[in-house]
């Protein structure tokens, strides 16, 4: 798969949709805006799609971030809440990336199992919910708040669904990243 079309094409989805947006909010400019709004979604899920089906969890997480830092930079600068949650995720999604750098060199992530708490709060399914487990979740919960507004058009909660899926998803491989770095590292242990 190639990586840099994929992720440009999810930025592209992006404008895509705030053209729509715009266009719908535009007198005389309802159909095109639809019509903008409509291919921008469709592109945004078929590049979720292809990112899913290609089992590379970081290309899953660069098109959320690529997808995120879009809308980013397309927002009004009033729109303070919402450029505040973004710029989190991003943060939080930098974070990520470094701790799937860690999680991919056993000896690396030794530390992530020695200085995680074993209490369930601090484990994913028993494993160190470390950076990535935290930007995943943290995200869940702000794509999940965007589907609690009365009025979200359709096509926004279906790709609000497809992107909570895809986290869902890329975390369960991540866990078994983490599982199978920590099982390199039992025979140490002993």
């Amino acid at each position: 798969m190639e990586r840099n079309g994929l992720l440009h094409r999810m930025s592209t989805a992006v404008s895509t949709i705030n053209e729509g947006r715009r266009g719908l909010a535009t007198a005389g400019g309802t159909e095109d805006g639809r019509i903008s709004f409509e291919r921008g979604h469709a592109l945004a899920l078929q590049t979720f799609k292809e990112a899913l089906d290609s089992g590379d969890v970081e290309l899953v997480l660069l098109a959320e971030y690529f997808f995120v830092g879009q809308e980013l930079a397309e927002s009004e600068a009033d729109e303070t809440e919402g450029r505040a949650s973004a710029e989190a995720a991003l943060q939080s999604f930098d974070d990520a990336l470094l701790a799937l750098k860690a999680v991919c060199d056993p000896a690396a992530y030794r530390g992530a199992e020695m200085t995680f708490p074993h209490r369930g709060q601090w484990r994913c399914n028993g494993l160190p919910r470390d950076a990535f487990h935290v930007a995943c979740f943290a995200h869940k919960t702000r794509l999940r708040n965007g589907l609690s507004r009365l009025g979200l058009p359709k096509l926004d909660r279906g790709l609000a669904k497809v992107r909570i899926a895809a986290l869902d998803a890329t975390q369960r491989v991540y866990c078994a990243k983490q599982d199978a770095a920590l099982a390199a590292l039992r025979p140490l242990a002993d």
